[in-house]
Formats: C-alpha cells, structure tokens, sequence
C-alpha cells in the first residue's frame, strides 16, 4: 500500500532484501530507456503515482503535487504544473485522455483536472481529514477513494467534487491500502491490522457496493501482507504482496479464501490489462504472470541502470505489450512485460507429512508439489507435539489439479 514517507522507507528496506534468484526469462524484453521526468537535482523529483488511458498519454505524479504528462514512445522534455492542493498527489486515476482524478497523501483532497490541460481543474476539494491511500474512477463522473485510518470509502462525483457516499467498511482497527472499482456497483480493497503498518498478521479483502457499501463481504487472507490490489473484471481479482512475494487471484463475488501463487519477489504495485495477464513491479523488476495460475511469472530488471537500485511505487499498462512504471527515481520506464509463461501441465501431489512438520515446513513442500494449503484445523492431540501436522486431506500422494488446496490438522498439544 502507498503511505506516508516514513512507510514507504519501511518497505524499501524490506524489499531491498528480496533477491531475484530466477534466470531472465527466454523471451525478448524490450524496454524504451529511462527518460527523466524531474529536472536533476529537484528535492522534490521522486514519482509517486501514474496512469496511463491511452498507449501514447500518461500522467504522473511527483513529491511537490505537480503532474507531467507525456508520451512514452516520444517523452521529450514535458513541464510539470502545480495543482492547487495542500501536499503530494499520492495516487491517480484517469478513465480517460481528458480526465484524471488524484489523492493527496495528508490534506485529503481529491483533485480532478484535463491532463492535457491541467490548469485551471475540474474540481478539487477536501473529502476525508485522513490520508487517502487510492482511488479508482470506473467513470467519468464516479470515483471511490479509501480512508487509510478510518476504514472509510468516499465515492464521489469529480466533475462536481459531490460526495455520493461515504461509509465505513471496515472496523477502525485496520488500515485500508488500494482500491479496484471495475464497475460503478463493485469495489475491491485491501487491509492490514492497524500498528503492523503492512508488516503485521494477515490482510482482509474487502468487496462492496459503493452505492450501497453496507452489503459488503470480507476475506482474510492469514499468510499474505497485501500491497496492492488489481481486478480486471467484475469475477477476478488479484492481490500482491511485498515480501515474500505472493499472489491471491479470486473472485470477489464467491465467498471463500484464495490460495496463494508464489511469485518469487516481493512487489508494490500491480496492473493487469486483461484477465489473463498481470504485471507487478518492486525494487528495479517487474514480474508478469498469468493470475491464480502457478509457474507462470517471468521476470525482469528494468533497463537502463538507474531503475535497478529504486522501488518502483506504481504501474500502468494500457495494454498486454506495454507498461509504464515510475518511482523513488526520477524517472520513468515503459516496456513491454511480455506474456507469461504457459500454465504448466504438473498436477498438485499431496505431500507425505514427516514427524513433528510444522505449518511453515508443509506450506513449502505443498508449493514444491504445486498444491496449496487450504483449510487449517487444530485438534487435542498429546502423541504430537504442539504446532506439528497431524494429517493432511486429500490423503498423501494424492494427484490433484495443479495449486488445489490441501487442508492440514495441526495438534494442540
């Protein structure tokens, strides 16, 4: 999730541990070259958000509330122009090539302008007293921001700056992060515990109305720090985290859990332009993949240089052939992520459970067979020592369709 700047650092020093041990992928990576958005030398020259409607238009966002829009095929030498709000534009939208809508990190403003012509706005306004961590326009004149500490979605008209609705979706508790909205009734977001600051115990996957956000559904999701959130249509949706490096494709409107997709590198962003690929950037790589599929992730360090000693804070692709990432840098990238790999044909083989495993230990040997952990239940057991896996259901060396979920019983002791 975007936060404030000393979040941001956090992640950065937890990302820089994350080693990309996978080889390049086979096909070709093609990457235009870095072009500089901010005058070397600006404090104020790290990117914070982009959006990109069109293969030829983007916007982005810098640290002093200004934006710059560009043509990455052509960049040239763009002028940034300050917006009239009170700090840095944290995340944008734009539903179209004469409409964007951002949110500020602290004041929380939503600021709508024609990128083309960003001056005078659309609108801008104070909706929430809080940080507003995202937000996502499905159109032209309906966006949902999320409150960061308040649990609170605002959905408002930006072509008014009217408030359509504003209410809490999740328990004061939690810390709310990025939004997809891919239609006016359906919203998906993201949350952590409050105090874990996206390090702590779990995130919760919350799906609603926003027009009616009290029929709203819950999922946590126990082993994942959710960092962004992307759903391509109405029936997927995908969540990344920054470290490990998971993936959780479901659809939002089923109940149940969804499993885990190991990536192999931690990310902070994430887009997909269709329902069968994704792109997910983090510290100088992006990794594409095919959502809810395992082993299909191909990954890459962003060329030229500079993009692989920075985090990448956010991405756009307009397409399946071209992405563009900005960040901590200067800079931005554009790219094309290549499609992923083919669903491999393996099948999920239950794993034998040694004595005394633990959760963590049959977690890895399921993702080495390509299975999953599904349910996870714990009963009196004095012959096995506490925390250890008594069973697993299907039996062992059962043959299951490739990252079916396995349910495991843990002893109390």
């Amino acid at each position: 999730m975007k936060r404030g700047l000393g979040r941001v650092v956090a992640v950065l020093v937890m990302l820089a541990f994350v080693v990309v041990a996978d080889a390049p992928r086979a096909v070709a990576y093609e990457a235009l070259p870095g072009v500089k958005l901010v005058a070397e030398g600006d404090p104020n020259s790290e990117l914070w958000a982009v959006a990109c409607p069109a293969t030829t238009q983007c916007t982005a966002a810098d640290g002093a509330a200004r934006v710059i829009t560009f043509n990455p095929h052509a960049v040239g030498s763009p002028a940034p122009v300050r917006l009239p709000v009170s700090d840095l534009i944290l995340r944008l939208a734009c539903p179209s090539t004469t409409q964007c809508t951002g949110v500020t990190m602290v004041s929380g403003e939503e600021v709508t302008f024609n990128p083309q012509s960003p001056l005078p706005t659309i609108s801008v306004r104070s909706i929430a007293s809080e940080t507003l961590e995202d937000v996502s326009c499905p159109s032209l004149t309906q966006c949902t921001a999320t409150g960061y500490r308040s649990g609170k979605e605002i959905t408002f008209n930006p072509q008014s700056g009217a408030t359509i609705n504003e209410n809490v979706i999740i328990g004061t508790g939690n810390l709310l992060g990025n939004i997809s909205c891919p239609s006016l009734t359906q919203c998906t977001t993201v949350a952590v515990p409050s105090g874990s600051e996206g390090n702590g115990p779990g995130t919760t996957i919350v799906t609603f109305d926003p027009l009616s956000p009290a029929h709203s559904s819950h999922v946590g999701v126990q082993r994942m720090r959710a960092s962004a959130v992307a759903c391509p249509s109405v029936d997927l949706c995908t969540v990344i985290d920054g470290n490990p490096g998971s993936e959780a494709a479901f659809n939002p409107t089923v109940s149940g859990k969804p499993g885990l997709v190991h990536l192999g590198v931690g990310a902070s962003d994430v887009a997909c332009p269709t329902t069968e690929q994704c792109t997910a950037v983090g510290l100088g790589t992006e990794t594409t993949f095919t959502p809810g599929v395992p082993n299909t992730a191909t990954k890459s360090a962003f060329m030229p240089g500079p993009f692989l000693s920075v985090q990448s804070r956010a991405v756009s692709c307009p397409t399946t052939t071209q992405c563009t990432a900005v960040g901590s840098h200067d800079e931005e990238v554009t790219f094309n992520p290549g499609p992923p790999l083919p669903a491999p044909p393996s099948k999920c083989l239950v794993p034998r459970v040694g004595k005394n495993e633990t959760l963590s230990q049959i977690e890895a040997a399921m993702r080495r067979n390509h299975c999953t952990v599904g349910r996870v239940r714990r009963v009196r057991d004095h012959r096995h020592r506490r925390g250890s896996v008594i069973a697993v259901s299907p039996r062992p060396l059962s043959r299951l369709p490739a990252g079916a979920p396995v349910s495991v019983t843990l002893s109390r002791g």
